[in-house]
């Protein structure tokens, strides 16, 4: 899916680009589900991890146009690329990662399709103020018939033994700020 073009509406210079779309297959059947990972970028701005004592986390929203035969819901938030500030005082994040489970019906017409969607969420000014973000998106979604074959994607990791040292840390960073989804 990653060659498929995606582009964002609305705002002139939105704090967040859609860097990347990441679905478990390249083609979603129909009368069958799958998982859609959006990852999000910032861009002179940072996410912060919470606003007056809340996970920001919980008021990230991805509200989608409806479309009979096509279910979208968000169903996972998550931050990436967590910072800390050189006071030591102040956490932000770089990157954000939204999970979509999406669900054609069976009644759903084959072929080439578009999910429109508005990101609500904040992003942090220049001076660490929180400020609210409306992101309009287009997103491309194939739907094929109930039998035809699909390939499972998987995402490609850059893993290296970095990443391998740095997994128990990213796994405490998730459990400290995970958002209850």
């Amino acid at each position: 899916m990653a060659a498929q073009r995606f582009r964002l509406t609305g705002s002139a210079s939105p704090k967040l680009k859609l860097r990347e779309i990441w679905t478990s297959y390249d083609a979603l059947r129909q009368g069958n589900s799958f998982e859609m990972k959006l990852y999000f970028q910032t861009q002179r701005c940072g996410l912060p991890l919470e606003i007056e004592g809340q996970p920001a986390l919980r008021r990230i929203g991805l509200e989608f146009t409806p479309q009979p035969g096509l279910q979208a819901q968000l169903v996972g938030r998550s931050f990436d690329k967590i910072d800390c500030s050189p006071s030591g005082m102040e956490w932000i994040a770089r990157d954000l990662v939204l999970t979509v489970g999406v669900t054609a019906l069976a009644e759903f017409t084959p072929g080439d399709h578009q999910l429109s969607a508005v990101l609500s969420c904040d992003t942090l000014n220049g001076e660490g103020d929180p400020v609210p973000q409306n992101i309009a998106m287009v997103i491309p979604l194939k739907v094929v018939p109930p039998h035809q074959p699909v390939r499972v994607q998987s995402r490609a990791s850059g893993a290296s033994s970095w990443r391998l040292l740095l997994s128990p840390m990213r796994l405490l960073e998730n459990i400290l700020f995970w958002d209850g989804s």
